[in-house]
């Protein structure tokens, strides 16, 4: 048996290490931070002692690895399907509309989403439908040209409005992107829209956990990954990587510890691993690609409330700088809402809490008879890196000039933008990577490597 040492504990890390551990090795997970989950947890909060996530994330359908994840470690029960897609959505003005969607029907079931989102004229639904016949048209050769422009750009030749584009197209690109239309890649939309729109049966539904995003995967994944005889390391972070003739002999943490693993996967944030590997790339292509990437925030606004300003699990809004409202019944006579805003840049660094609550109350006048408790804001600076055009071509894949280091994490080459999926398959990736270079280099039984990450299959 090899030791392997994975650094992070995200979706990624917890991924690559359970993947590692099934697949015979001595699994050791290393994380800075005194909690795992890396920028999907959960925290108590101190004056409520109710569970709060640190910022609440899209889970569809097509995420088949990270469900894939989920299954693997028990947890899957732990969401609630939302199928066909059918998200309310609520105007400033006192308008609603709602926007249905079911994948796997053929063109069909796309057109009749889009011609019933009321939010938009008829005209620009029916220009909203030359989005959908560009997307069929898209091969690999049109697609990677798209990562040289952005989508308004992109949305703006097809004839979308610029009504429809904020109504309906941004909104998408921020739910999905956590980046503005006018700055993210037309790409990485396109690749979000295909599948959403024209991927497998049921790729378009929503998946909203029950639970906290802390019990909703961390707790599994780590009581499993010690079931497995794996070792958890909190609150003491890597200083330093030791490297030799190409190989890493050595990983030196915070408190001086030294490990010497057979491989390591670091499943770290893009600055991170910037720091403790960008000087192993002669060219520093690394610390080119760190440099690049900029993080995107994300705020919300939690409160718990007794009666519910609304009881749709997930609410749209339009026209306001609230983008989205999610409910979740805590108990009975209580409800948890989550007010989110993607993108969220600031003058004076958050909006104040007074405005978030002006905006409700006008779309809400019955929230001023109750009052809301246990209010949390919360501004995730780094919570997603930003999808601008460019940056598909230099995100750099799984291996590294030392041969038995390896990279996963949401922001590296999972041809996908910052998402739990994305995460999932680097972990995957990289896990599978290790296992065939112990296969190769080290006394690990021929055949124990899968040669593909253990989900793929399952990737339309």
């Amino acid at each position: 048996m090899r030791d392997c040492l994975v650094v992070g504990s995200g979706v990624a890390g917890l991924v690559a290490a359970l993947e590692l551990a099934r697949n015979g090795c001595k699994v050791t997970l290393v994380e800075a931070k005194k909690h795992c989950g890396g920028r999907a947890y959960s925290f108590s909060d101190p004056r409520t002692g109710m569970e709060v996530d640190n910022g609440q994330h899209l889970i569809m359908g097509c995420y088949s690895v990270f469900l894939g994840f989920l299954k693997d470690i028990g947890a899957d029960h732990k969401l609630r399907r939302v199928s066909p897609l059918r998200i309310p959505f609520r105007h400033a003005s006192g308008q609603r509309a709602e926007l249905k969607l079911r994948t796997g029907s053929g063109k069909s079931g796309v057109v009749r989403g889009i011609l019933g989102f009321r939010a938009l004229p008829l005209k620009d639904r029916f220009r909203a439908l030359r989005v959908g016949a560009a997307l069929q048209s898209l091969d690999e050769r049109k697609l990677g040209a798209l990562d040289g422009e952005t989508a308004a750009h992109w949305l703006a030749g097809l004839g979308q409005s610029e009504e429809a584009i904020r109504n309906l197209w941004s909104v998408i690109c921020l739910a999905t992107l956590n980046t503005k239309p006018e700055r993210a890649s037309a790409k990485m939309l396109a690749v979000v829209l295909k599948e959403v729109f024209f991927g497998v049966r049921d790729a378009s539904d929503l998946l909203l956990p029950e639970v906290s995003l802390t019990r909703l995967y961390v707790d599994d994944a780590l009581r499993e990954l010690s079931r497995r005889n794996g070792t958890i390391v909190t609150g003491n972070g890597v200083k330093r990587l030791v490297v030799n003739n190409g190989i890493v002999c050595g990983v030196v943490l915070k408190d001086g510890m030294l490990l010497e693993p057979s491989a390591v996967v670091l499943a770290t944030p893009w600055k991170e691993t910037g720091k403790l590997a960008g000087s192993l790339w002669p060219d520093e292509t690394l610390s080119a690609v760190v440099s690049r990437l900029s993080p995107s925030p994300i705020y919300s606004l939690t409160f718990f409330i007794e009666k519910p300003i609304t009881t749709e699990p997930m609410l749209g809004l339009l026209g306001t700088n609230i983008q989205w409202i999610f409910t979740r019944k805590i108990v009975r006579d209580l409800w948890m809402h989550t007010c989110v805003i993607s993108a969220a840049v600031f003058e004076e660094g958050r909006p104040p809490q007074a405005d978030v609550f002006k905006e409700l109350e006008h779309l809400f006048p019955e929230l001023e008879k109750f009052q809301p408790r246990g209010i949390r804001t919360l501004l995730e600076r780094s919570a997603t890196f930003e999808a601008t055009p460019g940056l598909e071509r230099i995100r750099p894949g799984p291996r590294t000039p030392a041969r038995n280091l390896f990279l996963a994490g949401d922001w590296t080459d999972t041809g996908l933008p910052s998402t739990l999926e994305g995460a999932a398959r680097s972990g995957y990736t990289a896990a599978d990577m290790v296992t065939s270079y112990l296969e190769e280099v080290c006394d690990v039984e021929p055949g124990t490597a899968t040669k593909f990450p253990r989900h793929r299959a399952e990737i339309p």
